[in-house]
């Protein structure tokens, strides 16, 4: 089953490459050696200036659509993915570059003066340090939005290197630890407005910002993950959240919540406000399906069971159902929402009984389209036989609580409902032939025979439609 949890891993890699066209290959290691770094980010940039997007961006098609089509009788579908493809073409064409001529002039004779204010820090009652520190940030970052950077290979990864080892370093030789956390602070409380500008610039720079707030690293305590600067997440959150801000820079900001998630300290206030904006964006079925695949990735990193006020209701929980259940959504993106089920954060009040006659259904619809299928050799359906297999089961041993199994070891529903649909979910994963007819039908016999009643899984939810 590793092998499978590596293909499941270069699928959302791969999804979320085809969807946002300039993200890395791999996540990047934070260990790694710093060219080596770059280098994944600086790659994924590229590949944003010059390749067209293969969801939004193809500009012939899109413009071809645009003048043969009659406005009037696009259906909502087609008029959405044709403003996503004019929001991408007007963004790539920006050029407003936020590196002016003094910027470079004030750098070049200043660039001592910043690296060693940088290094030894500063309280920020030192005007003239202050100056200095701003104005080394200001070329640093500006120069993102450069279009004859931009234009160059590898301009544009020392660019983002040099950026990215500053903020690294920055009060490396300031040996108290609090005194290192206050200037830190300082130091992105001047570089995260700077950051944000880059988020109105052109669609490059937009997705370089998203990458580099990932970097403002205040402090790594030694028994819990690295905090990050404190509005970090709010800004996530609105570039979710804004109408100006086209999908693909939405699934780029999905990704970096994914990655925020991960690698730093979210309280579950943090996480719910992501889930919440999350879970907006998956309301919008008009989306393209490697989007609405991107958001669940990122969904799934949620550990917080539920809300912290109010009806306290298990959102991710109920996300996941609404699109799992949702046929008029791909099949792929419908059993990725079914693995978060076993994976994102849960406590004693779920149901796991109904959860898992939910996901036997689903597996049972599955194994039926897969056999009307004209190309079961695609991966996808692979990886719609492993997602729901993830539902039911953890995927290695460092990930031992997830899946139902784990979560209701006792329920005699949980394992008559993964008995009888691992037959066809290993067809799925393993197998290009159709599902016998013994397996769908015993799949079936054990769904109609059990179903509960009602489709309760949560006190704080609605039941299952």
């Amino acid at each position: 089953m590793a092998s499978r949890d590596k293909e499941a891993g270069r699928r959302d890699t791969e999804v979320s490459q085809n969807v946002v066209e300039f993200m890395p290959v791999v996540d990047v290691d934070a260990n790694a050696p710093a060219r080596n770094k770059c280098r994944g980010i600086f790659m994924a940039a590229i590949l944003l200036a010059f390749c067209p997007a293969l969801t939004f961006a193809d500009e012939t098609v899109a413009g071809a659509a645009a003048a043969e089509a009659d406005a009037a009788q696009l259906s909502p579908a087609k008029a959405y993915e044709l403003k996503q493809q004019e929001m991408v073409r007007t963004l790539k064409k920006m050029d407003n570059s936020l590196l002016t001529p003094e910027i470079f002039k004030a750098f070049s004779s200043g660039n001592r003066d910043y690296r060693s204010v940088l290094s030894s820090g500063t309280n920020g009652r030192n005007p003239k340090d202050m100056e200095t520190l701003r104005m080394g940030l200001r070329y640093r970052i500006y120069s993102l939005s450069d279009r004859d950077i931009q234009n160059d290979a590898r301009a544009l990864e020392d660019a983002y290197k040099n950026l990215s080892r500053d903020l690294g370093r920055a009060g490396s030789l300031m040996p108290n630890p609090g005194d290192k956390q206050r200037f830190r602070e300082l130091l992105f409380s001047e570089a995260v407005p700077m950051l944000q500008k880059l988020l109105d610039n052109n669609l490059l720079a937009r997705s370089l910002a998203l990458e580099a707030l990932l970097e403002t690293i205040v402090a790594t305590p030694s028994n819990r993950k690295p905090s990050l600067y404190d509005t970090v997440d709010d800004i996530y959150i609105n570039v979710l959240k804004s109408p100006d801000q086209p999908d693909v820079i939405k699934a780029r900001t999905a990704h970096s919540i994914r990655k925020y998630l991960v690698k730093a300290d979210a309280v579950p206030q943090v996480q719910i406000a992501f889930a919440t904006a999350i879970i907006n964006e998956l309301k919008n079925n008009l989306t393209d399906k490697d989007y609405q695949y991107v958001l669940l990735t990122a969904l799934e990193e949620i550990a917080a069971p539920r809300e912290v006020v109010g009806q306290k209701r298990p959102i991710v929980m109920m996300a996941a159902t609404d699109v799992m259940r949702d046929r008029s959504r791909d099949n792929l993106v419908r059993c990725r929402a079914a693995s978060i089920l076993g994976i994102a954060g849960s406590d004693s009040q779920i149901n796991y009984d109904v959860l898992a006659w939910a996901v036997s259904e689903l597996a049972l619809e599955m194994g039926s389209r897969f056999n009307q299928s004209q190309n079961r050799s695609s991966p996808e359906w692979q990886l719609c036989g492993w997602y729901l297999y993830l539902a039911f089961h953890h995927a290695d041993r460092q990930k031992m609580s997830n899946g139902f199994l784990n979560r209701a070891p006792k329920s005699t529903v949980v394992r008559d409902a993964y008995q009888n649909s691992l037959p066809v979910m290993l067809d799925l994963m393993v197998s290009k032939n159709p599902v016998p007819n013994a397996k769908l039908g015993a799949l079936l016999k054990w769904t109609n025979g059990n179903k509960p009643n009602p489709l309760v899984y949560d006190p704080a939810a609605p039941p299952l439609q």
